[in-house]
Order: C-alpha cells, then structure tokens, then sequence
C-alpha cells in the first residue's frame, strides 16, 4: 500500500516536472519568435531594424522604450492607415 503511494506521488511529481520544463521550452520559443518579428515587418530595411533592437536592448531588460516606439509607428502610419479604411470601406 505505502509502495504504491509513494510510487504515485513520484509519478506526479516527475509528470509536474516534465510539463513545467515543456511550458518553458515553448514559452522560450516564442518569446525568440517574437524578438524576430519585432518591429521587422514595419521597417523596409533590415538595417534599421537591427539599430532599433540594438537601442531596445541597450535601454534595459524593462523595455519601456517600446511603448513610445509603437506610438511613433503608429502616428506616423496613421493617415496612410486612415485612407486605407476610408478607401476600402466604401
């Protein structure tokens, strides 16, 4: 009986840990992704898109500077943006 026990709560315990290293594996994959993808579709140039990661970085791990850094994009696509859904909307 206690056998069996045990071998249960090491069963779950080694379950547990199993899914909390798969959890961290996949967590760590997409945070990879997404470092890759940030701010590279918004930029033409490869070049200023390996500058602006160099600042991001350089700036801290917090990354306050995205905030600001989205805000820009977004004002100076606004009108384009805008024309778009006028356009495309009618």
């Amino acid at each position: 009986m206690l056998g069996r026990r045990l071998f249960a709560v090491v069963l779950v315990v080694v379950v547990v840990g199993f899914v909390v290293i798969v959890v961290v594996v996949v967590v760590a994959l997409v945070v990879s992704r997404w470092l890759l993808v940030l701010f590279s579709r918004d930029f033409q140039h490869i070049d200023d898109v390996v500058r602006l990661w160099d600042g991001l970085f350089a700036d801290g791990l917090d990354l306050d500077l995205i905030d600001y850094i989205f805000i820009a994009i977004l004002l100076f696509l606004k009108d384009d943006r805008m024309y778009d859904l006028i356009t495309y909307s009618l």
